[in-house]
């Protein structure tokens, strides 16, 4: 059970308005499409940076790597730099 929501109820069945599922589902689609946009963005974004830390365009930092060392692995991400142009990472 989440926080706002109870569990479900086994053979219980609820209707709602195709037009709801059907928004609810192209939704599902578009972010999955939109998940593999960023992914294959992100790689081009990693090939052109290599090794650097701070991602700038047109001279502003707009992004960070941030490297958090987990055992037994290691976190690799990219996260955009705060929009006020604050470089406080």
């Amino acid at each position: 059970m989440t926080a706002d929501r109870p569990d479900p109820v086994r053979g219980k069945i609820a209707e709602i308005p195709r037009e709801l599922y059907d928004a609810w589902d192209a939704a599902k689609t578009r972010a999955s499409v939109w998940r593999a946009a960023a992914a294959s963005l992100e790689d081009e974004i990693r090939e052109a940076i290599g090794d650097a830390g701070v991602i700038v365009a047109d001279g502003k930092p707009v992004a960070y790597r941030r490297i958090v060392k987990h055992s037994p692995w290691t976190q690799d991400a990219i996260v955009r730099a705060p929009k006020n142009g604050a470089d406080n990472e």
